[in-house]
């Protein structure tokens, strides 16, 4: 098999979209997570859509390209660390935890400790 230009650029370009979708499909976790239910539904539709783009052109000749395959799993590989790296950089992870204290007046004095400790 001779490797072309045109089959380097073809490579080059489903690594390329399968990193950005791997970026989208994290990004797109966290939106739920936080209820961003219009943000994560746009985001669904733009995966939905890179996956479908990049899966057809896989599909197609994958028993002639096997270069086409590489690059696919090269850049689920590189999106999911791309992804992770966008999390913990731009994006600020929260946590939600429920207290339940045997008192109920404790529940107030933990709130206030709490938020007077910029953690609620």
């Amino acid at each position: 098999m001779t490797i072309t230009v045109d089959m380097l650029l073809a490579a080059g370009a489903i690594f390329l979209l399968r990193v950005l979708n791997y970026a989208i499909s994290t990004i797109r976790m966290v939106a739920i997570t936080r209820g961003r239910r219009l943000l994560a539904s746009g985001l669904a539709f733009i995966e939905a859509f890179l996956f479908a783009v990049v899966i057809a052109s896989i599909v197609t000749d994958i028993s002639s390209n096997v270069l086409n395959l590489i690059a696919y799993c090269l850049g689920a590989a590189a999106g999911g660390w791309v992804g992770m790296a966008l999390e913990s950089r731009f994006i600020t992870s929260y946590m939600t935890v429920s207290i339940i204290p045997r008192v109920r007046e404790a529940g107030h004095a933990i709130a206030v400790a709490l938020r007077d400790g910029g953690t609620a």
